[in-house]
């Protein structure tokens, strides 16, 4: 038989063919077989070395200062050694929706609230080594990775973990003026002025105002009953704009549930309920920041404390509703060497997005609000033809306060540590004319023309002073669990303050005297003017301190506390 008709016949024989493909059949199944069940137990694998990582990241995060140990410690109790740990980071994490998930966390940033845990290990497979083997140091692909596992270990794959868990503790804190009492007569003039009616509170009413406490996110609760909101949340509620009346009765409403005590804090909001215009509106988002709890619902109930006094509420309240409208009112003052006093008030927004008091973690901040007044103080001639006339326009920019540091460990929280920077406003004070349009203009700040402080029949006497009160760095505050707890108010200066700003106005005072509207000078009269308002400096300082302090600000000095703090759950977000 030749070769060729061997071939054909070899060809055509079809004896033995499914033995030939039952015995190819079966090599692939034991393959398949062996490759599946390596896949299974990789798979097994890599959910037991998630659920290590993520229990290592979590005990982690619990412990930031010793998180490598921890993560040793756990990696070790859940079956893993410490080769199997191949970094752990700590840094911070922020929410922000608009990253992806790995980031928002920030390796190595200062004041870290998370960890970053990644665990590799290479076990060997079972019933695969061979077609490894055959393989060589081929390139592996396990669960869409792509390894490199080279010559040395073709039967290993490479399976890599990671988990990244994150704490948020909360504190909420605000900026503003330390208040024990108020002149009731003062007090009254400026509140009459932001109230726009008459008020007449007594020095009770406002030492009962001072004294009592409202809880915001029982404010919040009260309001959203009170309009029949629909607002689930806390949020929502604040961002509703809302009549001033019915804010000031949400707080009556909150004071007289609170305790007897409160009775004559909500009796005295009652008589400014009375006095306020329908028609003002007040926009609680610009005062109120709930931070991360503004997601919260109305019945979750009060996550942290966050109350304020009454007094302080009202104010801002009121302030806030007035806007940058100019509020004009008359001080009856009882002050030797002060015959009487007019004011003139604008007060600015705070900057977008802020407010002056607020729940949140670190970076958070509160301002004040830009405050705009002209003091025109009305001073004894005396030995002078007639009355010396001196407007004092002050500018007090926005304080500031930020949260920078946040320690709290929820298994000892009387260990919490809070840190604040601080900033007072910069005060701009001036002898001078000032226009009622120059006061209401925010885009630029006024620099006011020379006044005229005596005008008699035969002469004038025209002067204009400049003196700053500025602080261009931050001061750190550190507050202790127990100052939270004590509502402990703690003040910073600033570094160039003068005690009388009415002092240090006289000793840049340039005068101007002319007779007869002929500019001709007259000796005398300048020194015995400028005689008459230095020895007024202290009274002069004195109402305008109480001015500003009625208004929760202080000359070249801010107040900030801590109501509460909220250590947070170590989650994960990774």
């Amino acid at each position: 038989m030749t070769l060729r008709l061997a071939l054909k016949h070899f060809r055509d024989d079809a004896r033995g063919s499914v033995a030939i493909i039952a015995a190819a059949s079966l090599l692939l199944g034991i393959a398949a077989t062996a490759v599946g069940v390596d896949l299974s137990m990789f798979h097994y694998q890599k959910r037991k070395q998630q659920s290590a990582t993520d229990i290592a990241a979590l005990a982690a995060s619990a412990n930031l200062d010793r998180a490598s140990a921890a993560v040793g410690e756990n990696a070790r109790l859940n079956g893993f050694s410490q080769r199997d740990v191949a970094a752990v980071e700590v840094g911070v994490y922020s929410a922000d929706a608009g990253k992806s998930v790995d980031a928002r966390f920030t390796p190595g940033a200062a004041n870290p609230n998370a960890v970053r845990v990644t665990m590799v290990s290479h076990p060997t497979m079972l019933f695969g080594r061979a077609l490894a083997a055959w393989q060589g140091g081929s390139e592996e692909r396990y669960a869409g990775e792509k390894t490199k596992t080279g010559a040395a270990a073709p039967d290993r794959v490479t399976l890599r973990t990671t988990s990244i868990d994150a704490r948020s503790p909360s504190a909420s804190f605000a900026i503003g003026s330390r208040l024990a009492a108020l002149d009731g007569g003062l007090a009254n003039s400026v509140l009459s002025s932001l109230v726009g009616a008459k008020v007449s509170l007594s020095v009770m009413d406002y030492d009962a105002l001072v004294k009592a406490n409202v809880d915001l996110f029982k404010f919040a609760q009260a309001l959203s009953t009170r309009l029949s909101l629909k607002a689930l949340t806390y949020g929502e509620v604040v961002s509703t704009q809302v009549r001033a009346g019915d804010a000031l009765n949400a707080m009556v409403e909150v004071l007289r549930s609170e305790s007897p005590a409160s009775a004559r804090a909500a009796d005295a909001l009652g008589k400014l309920v009375t006095a306020l215009p329908t028609s003002r509106t007040i926009d609680l988002s610009k005062l109120i920041d709930f931070g991360p709890f503004g997601k919260a619902t109305l019945a979750s109930g009060t996550p942290l404390p966050v109350e304020l006094s009454g007094y302080d509420l009202i104010t801002a309240l009121l302030q806030q509703s007035a806007g940058a409208h100019l509020l004009n009112t008359s001080i009856g003052v009882a002050i030797p060497g002060l015959a009487g006093a007019e004011l003139k008030l604008s007060l600015g927004e705070r900057p977008v997005g802020t407010s002056f008091v607020t729940v949140g973690q670190t970076g958070a901040s509160v301002h004040t609000a830009q405050t705009r007044l002209l003091l025109k103080v009305r001073l004894g001639g005396g030995a002078l033809p007639a009355d010396v006339q001196l407007p004092v326009y002050v500018e007090v920019a926005s304080a500031t306060a930020k949260l920078t540091e946040l320690k709290c460990d929820r298994q000892a929280v009387s260990s919490a540590r809070i840190g604040l920077g601080v900033k007072p406003g910069v005060v701009d004070a001036w002898i001078g004319q000032v226009s009622d349009g120059a006061m209401t203009n925010y885009v630029s700040s006024p620099r006011p023309d020379a006044a005229t402080l005596l005008s008699a029949p035969a002469v004038a006497v025209t002067g204009r002073a400049h003196a700053t009160v500025a602080n261009l760095a931050d001061a750190t505050i550190s507050f202790t669990h127990a100052d939270v707890l004590a509502r402990t108010r703690k003040q910073i200066s600033t570094t160039n303050f003068t005690a009388s700003l009415i002092s240090g106005l006289v000793n840049d005072l340039v005068l101007r005297v002319t007779v007869l509207g002929l500019g001709l000078p007259l000796p005398g009269i300048g020194p015995l003017v400028a005689q008459t308002i230095g020895a007024a400096a202290t009274p002069i300082d004195g109402l305008l301190n109480g001015v500003l302090t009625t208004l929760g600000l202080r000359l070249g000095q801010a107040d900030t506390w801590v109501m509460g703090v909220r250590c947070g759950t170590p989650s994960l977000v990774r």
